[in-house]
């Protein structure tokens, strides 16, 4: 029996529809749960007692929907049903599906679900005149989900392991009918055809490979850079990493002689590596140009790191490239890296420093709440102080984004257009001429740059000017940068960002390459069409070292408390002895001291002293508060 509360058009907030069932007589049974049975199977199963929904901002007269933790995510003309996927280690042909209780419906008639329309735009740079043709007879993402509620895609090989991804839902609509169709208590039971038990992926960070295999880096260059590189490999090898650099001329001149050497060295147990450099721009060192959605001769890096054959597009190892035109820009770069790992400033205050900058558009989520999400993670998460720069408030202005910048940053997100050569849903122009206004900051940021061709591999695009930026004969700018190549979608790249720091955080992620593969895989989990989750993979392109050291809070291994007048740390390797601690007033000036044998460092007398910092074992920072 079902209980339906009839909304009131254009109310803002949710109301709820309620279901009655008689199966298994159980109102408090979770609304959905995924269960690693004993026998090594997986069993999904729904008890949808009541859903959410609220008349939709965007597609009139229809309707958004919520239930449990289910994204609505939905490619471009799509209905947004709510859906949950998972990352299994295994490959469509080896898993069988059985559903059930598929008999116990409830149909909701005249009742539109809200298609994902982004005001008729598929991507973010598409002018506002030029409205795309939606599909109206899509009625679901997949051909078989109004039919079995599940389904099962490959998403490539990562290290050897086959990645298929599992997505169930309770519902399904009907355009025709203007019908909503809601399985009431569906159970989908998963199992391997072989003996072996189904390995869920998501939520284990070793499982799905984003613990590097080894502490090898490759870096191939021409060989007009690498005198210089072999002092970036110096600091790596202190840093406990195995650095190789070849020739670029060694492995070959094309991108598909480049790519065959790179899998003979990775798939050799002596010289297999983990993370990857490229150096050069896209007329220095060549790239692959890729059929994607937005353009058909993307420049994109991934091919040459996939190893898994037919239909992969998950890289096997961590990668980015230097783009660079001299040996200037790479000194620049270089010098920014070290500075940031080896924590090199006089004053680390602004280590807790982000800025976050959105557009006034998008739907459900919009610029701005993808933002806000970001800014509340590292808050929470790194005790970051943040600044919200917002078309919409009329905060996003060029006066305002160079104060940000010049006071320095460790991390900046950007949602909302671009050109190549700017930030465009900005309340002012900002672009690259503007850049060498920022000055000098003591802290250069990662940036994540969810915006059209930013990222593309040539001299004077946004992402490469900020990477080569100098000012004052000094390296500014930033100190990573990833951005797409080609126009990009509206969602998919927004949730990756959001992905990032999440899965950097809950897997205590080290590495930047770590991070950014994080974002891509929640994305796998979080958005409906495999297809532009596969674009998504090709656009996005790292500049900089993907094996760089993230900036983290105090890890539960590390112990920090006050006693008797001084500052004690304590990891669980032993103490922090000899390591530099800065100590910040609220006037942003310093002092510092160093901890002495059993990892004691006396606390200033000095009024005003709030925050502290310690470089860890050469090339990490921890911050706190007093």
């Amino acid at each position: 029996m079902l209980v339906l509360l009839l909304p009131i058009v254009g109310l803002a907030s949710y109301q709820k529809m309620t279901f009655q069932t008689d199966y298994l007589n159980n109102v408090f049974a979770p609304d959905f749960q995924i269960n690693e049975k004993s026998d090594g199977s997986v069993q999904v199963k729904y008890n949808v007692t009541e859903l959410e929904y609220k008349a939709s901002d965007e597609d009139i007269d229809a309707f958004d929907l919520r239930f449990s933790e289910h994204y609505s995510a939905s490619a471009f003309g799509r209905n947004m049903l709510p859906k949950h996927s998972f990352l299994v280690e295994a490959k469509p042909e080896d898993l069988e599906v059985v559903s059930k209780n598929l008999f116990q419906t409830e149909q909701v008639n005249d009742f539109r679900v809200s298609r994902s329309l982004q005001r008729g735009r598929k991507f973010r740079c598409t002018p506002r005149n030029a409205v795309q043709n939606i599909n109206l007879n899509n009625d679901d993402f997949h051909d078989n989900l109004d039919k079995d509620f599940y389904s099962v895609e490959y998403l490539g090989d990562l290290n050897g392991k086959p990645i298929s991804r599992i997505t169930t839902t309770a519902f399904a609509y009907s355009q025709e009918k203007n019908q909503l169709e809601v399985k009431l208590a569906p159970q989908f039971d998963i199992k391997s055809k072989s003996s072996n038990q189904v390995k869920v992926l998501s939520n284990d960070s070793n499982a799905i490979s984003l613990t590097p295999q080894n502490n090898h880096i490759l870096i191939v260059s021409p060989r007009v850079f690498i005198k210089d590189l072999k002092y970036f490999a110096h600091w790596k090898r202190k840093l406990g990493f195995r650095v190789t650099i070849l020739a670029k001329d060694q492995l070959g001149e094309t991108a598909n002689q480049i790519k065959d050497s790179l899998a003979k060295i990775y798939h050799n147990p002596k010289t297999k590596y983990s993370f990857a450099i490229l150096v050069g721009d896209e007329e220095i060192f060549p790239t692959f140009y890729k059929f994607t959605s937005s353009s058909s001769k993307t420049p994109s890096d991934l091919p040459y790191f996939t190893f898994g054959g037919q239909g992969d597009f998950i890289p096997d190892v961590f990668y980015g490239r230097f783009v660079v035109r001299s040996n200037s820009d790479l000194r620049g770069q270089i010098f920014k890296i070290l500075e940031y790992e080896a924590g090199n400033y006089h004053n680390a205050a602004a280590l807790l420093n982000g800025m976050v900058i959105a557009s006034n558009e998008g739907y459900q989520p919009s610029d701005e709440d993808y933002a806000k999400t970001i800014a509340t993670q590292l808050k929470h998460n790194h005790k970051s102080r943040f600044a919200y720069l917002f078309q919409g408030d009329q905060s996003a202005t060029n006066k305002n984004i160079l104060r940000a910048l010049s006071v320095g940053n460790y991390w900046i997100s950007y949602f909302g257009h671009g050109s190549g050569y700017d930030w465009s849903s900005t309340n002012e122009y900002f672009g690259v001429e503007d850049l060498k206004n920022m000055g000098v900051p003591m802290v250069k940021p990662v940036i994540i740059d969810v915006a059209c061709q930013n990222g593309r591999f040539e001299d004077g695009r946004f992402g490469e000017s900020f990477m080569n930026l100098y000012v004052n004969n000094k390296p500014s700018g930033a100190t990573a940068y990833y951005g797409g190549s080609v126009n990009i979608s509206w969602h998919p790249p927004a949730i990756m960002s959001t992905g990032i720091e999440l899965y950097r955080h809950a897997y205590g992620l080290h590495f930047l390459g770590q991070a950014l593969l994080g974002g891509q895989l929640y994305l796998a989990n979080n958005f409906s069409d495999v297809s532009e989750i596969k674009d998504n993979f090709t656009w996005f392109h790292l500049f900089g070292d993907p094996s760089m050291r993230l900036r983290h809070g105090p890890p539960k291994s590390l112990k920090i408390y006050k006693k008797d007048g001084y500052l004690v740390f304590h990891h669980k390797e032993g103490s922090l002895k000899k390591q530099r601690v800065v100590f910040h007033n609220n006037k942003n000036k310093f002092i510092i001291r160093y901890t002495n044998d059993v990892g004691a460092v006396k606390i200033p007398a000095e009024q005003g002293i709030q925050n502290y910092s310690i470089l860890s074992k050469g090339f990490r920072y921890y911050e706190g508060q007093l």
